[in-house]
């Protein structure tokens, strides 16, 4: 680069939290970089508005680090470290990424630089005190809840079925912004919504299932509990339905702190897990009883011997997330039966036929196998196998030396564990028998045995670069279908990484025929495009850098 360019990062955490911190913390970043003569263009200024540091898939987060893996700037400004993030790991692991690229980060406020050779210490000192902030915030969330709670008052959120009321301080107190203080909010039974839970109830006691109250609720216009709730469906359907028949709080017990909420991986959606029961604060008031106990259990007792529909794990799909249906914009889902393995509305599936009206079923495997068809074509140019194969090779050669560095770092360990050893053996031939000396001459032995069977393995991998030619990366090609699910990493790791590459969604429209319907897959395959080196990409695919619409047709099953 000519110039030293670089790139601004700013975020705040809520929607409670002023907007405008945006814009201060840019001008802060701007005004520091205009200082050391780097030039920011617009689009190098990135902002994640109302997300909380802890989320590592933020999007404007996630392009930053892929433009700075396509060596766009060489240095990225923020206004203090928890702004890029308050979780540790990740914050190490950018630390490392950016530091491999040749790429600084400044923290303006915190007075941290990574080009300086000292700064990893207040680096991962402050990544520390980030993260630390968070669980004590938490905790103190937390206590505060638990107070209003046995207090009688809400913790917040919204239940179907009930209202809240403030309850102001009966001595006229006011908060340090001098309005009236509020001493928290009291839960009511919402009359008109209560009803309809009620109608709920019979109706499954009755013997319809999910699916068919739903329906039922969305003819007759009877608002859902995500009506008016921004980009939410609007509508009844079976997932909602089945909530409202699981909600404890209508026999009274508003018990607080059953669960708890987990990321099971970095960057993963989060999973609920059951707290133990000594952490739960138990709290009853039959005055917010909706459903008597007959009810409940006549209908619970029917339920539980319900078969759940069977389909498969989110994201487990090669399309999962990809689909959506035409007519209401729902996105696709898959369900499975002995016989077969089909993508269906999910906002007919859900809600019926007062939702959308496209009962049509396609052939998983017919659909997944065209698309993998569409892809190879779009995979054998010319240009972009070549550069895959570069990419492979690269991808080798750095695991090799990884695997080279590993094994040194064995044989230097089993050089340490040989002489610790040997010197223990010295002391018992000199007569020091001891329990201890011997325990850990076991510990030891079992160590080097470890050591012994990694070196062994490590023996066997190639000690340089196997050639690859483009031929043989065309040929793996050739069973995609098959490599996606054989993927190293576990079943779905590719999969995933081939979702990722697509921005939106595909949409399946149908045309009638002669013998039936016929379903189209429309959408762009332009992201394939990142495989191209720069050049590649404007001799390839021309201006706009576009591939043409994929249309995919799928007879009906």
């Amino acid at each position: 680069m000519d110039e030293m360019n670089a790139a601004v990062y700013a975020r705040y955490s809520s929607d409670a939290q002023n907007p405008r911190s945006l814009d201060d913390q840019v001008h802060e970043c701007k005004a520091y970089a205009s200082g050391r003569g780097w030039a920011v263009a617009g689009q190098h200024v990135y902002l994640d508005a109302a997300l909380s540091g802890s989320d590592t898939n933020r999007p404007a987060y996630l392009q930053l680090k892929q433009d700075a893996l396509e060596g766009q700037f060489e240095h990225i400004v923020v206004d203090d470290l928890s702004r890029l993030g308050r979780d540790m790991a990740e914050s190490a692991a950018i630390f490392q990424e950016l530091t491999e690229l040749g790429v600084s980060l400044v923290a303006v406020a915190d007075g941290i630089d990574t080009s300086s050779p000292s700064a990893k210490i207040p680096f991962y000192f402050k990544g520390i005190m980030n993260e630390m902030f968070l669980d004590d915030m938490k905790a103190k969330i937390v206590r505060g809840l638990k107070g209003q709670v046995l207090r009688g008052y809400s913790p917040g959120g919204r239940v179907y079925g009930y209202k809240t009321k403030q309850i102001l301080d009966p001595s006229g107190a006011t908060d340090k912004f001098g309005r009236p203080k509020r001493l928290g909010c009291e839960v009511m039974i919402d009359q008109g919504q209560a009803k309809i839970v009620k109608r709920i109830f019979k109706l499954k006691a009755s013997g319809l299932g999910y699916r068919n109250i739903a329906d039922h609720l969305n003819r007759n216009g009877e608002p859902s509990p995500h009506a008016g709730c921004g980009q939410r469906a609007g509508f009844w359907s079976r997932s909602t339905i089945r909530a409202v028949i699981h909600q404890r709080k209508y026999l009274g017990d508003w018990t607080w702190n059953r669960t708890r909420w987990l990321k099971k991986t970095q960057g993963s959606r989060r999973v609920k897990k059951d707290r133990p029961p000594s952490d739960w604060v138990t709290f009853r008031n039959e005055e917010l009883r909706i459903i008597p106990d007959v009810l409940w259990w006549s209908v619970h007792s029917e339920a539980s011997k319900a078969r759940r529909p069977t389909s498969g794990p989110r994201g487990r799909y090669l399309l999962s997330g990809l689909l959506k249906c035409d007519r209401c914009g729902a996105s696709l889902v898959v369900q499975n039966s002995l016989r077969s393995s089909v993508y269906i509305c999910g906002g007919y599936r859900n809600a019926g036929t007062s939702v959308c009206s496209n009962n049509h079923r396609i052939s998983r495997f017919a659909l997944e196998d065209s698309l993998c068809k569409e892809l190879k074509q779009v995979l054998a140019a010319p240009p972009l196998l070549e550069n895959l194969t570069h990419r492979v090779k690269k991808c080798i050669q750095e695991r090799l030396a990884t695997c080279q560095n590993r094994e040194k770092d064995l044989s230097r360990r089993r050089q340490q564990l040989d002489r610790r050893l040997n010197n223990l053996v010295a002391l018992v031939e000199a007569g020091d028998v001891s329990r201890t000396i011997s325990h850990r001459i076991s510990e030891l032995e079992r160590e080097l045995q470890t050591v012994d069977d990694s070196l062994e393995r490590a023996s066997r991998r190639p000690g340089s670069v196997p050639a690859l030619e483009v031929r043989q990366v065309k040929a793996r090609l050739e069973n995609l279908s098959d490599l996606l699910d054989t993927s190293a990493g576990g079943p779905g790791v590719l999969k995933q990484a081939l979702k990722n590459l697509f921005p939106d969604r595909l949409t399946v429209t149908q045309e009638e025929a002669k013998n039936g319907v016929i379903f189209k897959v429309n959408g762009s395959l332009h992201p394939f495009n990142r495989l191209l080196s720069p050049t590649s990409l404007l001799s390839h695919s021309g201006a706009g850098t576009r591939t043409p619409d994929t249309r995919i047709m799928i007879p009906l099953l």
